[in-house]
C-alpha cells in the first residue's frame, strides 16, 4: 500500500508541477486566468488521478489473492527405489550384455598392453599365475612364444617340478609347458621327444592322484594329435571314456566338460564307429543341451 501511495504523490507532485509551468508559461503570454476558469479544470484532474489510484489498489489486491499452485513435493526414498528397480528389470539385460561387449578379457588386456619382444620371464609367470581361464592361459603361452622365452620358462617348470615331486599340479602344469613347446617345432624326431615328455608328466600327475580332470583331459588330447602310425588315438579314447565316467560321477558341469563328450565322439567317428559317436554326443547334449558344438556334430552325424 506505501508503494501506491507514493506513487499517486508523485503523480499529483507531477500535475502540480506541470501545472505551475503552465501557470508561469501563460503569464508571459496570455492574461492570468481567473480562479473560477480553473477550478473546473483542476478538479478534472484530481479525478482522473483517483481514478487511476483505484484502479492500481485493485490490481494489487487482485495479485496478493491469488493463489500460485501447489508445489509438487520430492519424492520419497521408497519410490525413488521403485522407479530404479522398475528400470533395471527393463533395461537391466541391456546394460550387462553391453558390459560383456564392451569390457575385454583380462589376458588381452595385460598381454596386449606389453609388447611381445618386451615381455621377461618373470612377466609370463606372474601372468600365468594370474590367469582364471583356459582361454586366457593360451593367449599368454601364445605372448611366451613370441617373445622367445620358451624354453627359459619350461626350464623354471622343470625345476618347480623337480622341488615339487609328489604334487599332481605342478606336474600337469609342467606337461602342459611341454605342450606348448611343441607348437614351436617342426614335424620330427625332436618333437615326438617333447611329445613324449608331455605324455610322462601327465603319467605323473595322475599317479598322483587319478581324479586329476586336467591332467587327464591334456594327456587324451594330444595324444589324439599324434600320427596315426604309432597308434595313440586308441589310448586317446580310453582317456576320454574314463575322463567322461569321471565327470559323471562328479555329477557337476563344470568349464570343459561338453569337450570331453566332443571329442569322444569325433574320435569314434574318425574310426568310423558313426553308432558310438551319436550316442556319445546324445550323451553329451543331455547334460549340456546349449553347447552349439554337440548340436552341430549330432545334426551333421545323423545326416551320414
Amino acid at each position: 500500500m506505501k508503494s501506491s501511495a507514493v506513487l499517486v504523490m508523485a503523480m499529483i507532485l507531477s500535475a502540480v508541477v506541470s501545472g505551475s509551468f503552465l501557470l508561469i508559461q501563460s503569464a508571459f503570454t496570455t492574461p492570468p486566468p481567473t480562479e473560477a476558469n480553473r477550478l473546473p479544470e483542476l478538479s478534472s484532474q484530481l479525478d482522473e488521478l483517483m481514478r487511476r489510484l483505484d484502479s492500481l489498489e485493485r490490481t494489487t489486491e487482485r495479485s496478493r489473492s491469488r493463489e500460485l499452485p501447489p508445489i509438487a513435493s520430492a519424492p520419497s526414498d521408497e519410490a525413488i527405489g521403485e522407479r530404479i528397480t522398475d528400470w533395471l528389470d527393463r533395461h537391466g539385460d541391456e546394460i550387462l550384455a553391453r558390459a560383456a561387449v564392451e569390457a575385454a578379457p583380462e589376458a588381452q588386456a595385460r598381454t596386449k598392453s606389453i609388447d611381445a619382444s618386451e615381455w621377461s620371464v618373470e612377466d609370463a609367470l606372474a601372468s600365468l599365475a594370474e590367469a582364471s581361464s583356459w582361454d586366457e592361459q593360451e593367449e599368454i603361452w601364445r605372448k611366451i612364444r613370441e617373445s622367445g622365452h620358451i624354453d627359459e620358462v619350461v626350464a623354471l617348470f622343470e625345476e618347480r617340478a623337480l622341488q615339487a615331486s609328489g604334487d599332481a599340479d605342478t606336474q600337469a602344469e609342467l606337461g602342459f609347458a611341454y605342450i606348448q613347446k611343441l607348437q614351436t617345432l617342426d614335424d620330427g624326431p625332436e618333437k615326438g621327444n617333447w611329445a613324449t615328455k608331455a605324455d610322462q608328466a601327465f603319467d605323473a600327475a595322475l599317479a598322483l592322484d587319478e581324479t586329476h580332470w586336467n591332467a587327464r583331459f591334456t594327456k587324451a588330447t594330444s595324444l589324439a594329435f599324434w600320427p596315426p602310425i604309432f597308434g595313440k588315438q586308441a589310448e586317446s579314447v580310453k582317456q576320454f571314456e574314463i575322463l567322461i565316467d569321471l565327470q559323471e560321477t562328479r555329477g557337476d558341469q563344470r568349464q570343459g566338460y561338453a569337450q570331453s563328450y566332443l571329442f569322444l565322439g569325433n574320435l569314434y567317428q574318425q574310426r568310423g564307429e558313426l553308432d558310438k559317436a551319436r550316442e556319445t554326443w546324445r550323451r553329451g547334449l543331455s547334460r549340456f543341451p546349449n553347447d552349439t558344438s554337440l548340436q552341430q556334430q549330432l545334426t551333421a552325424g545323423q545326416d551320414r
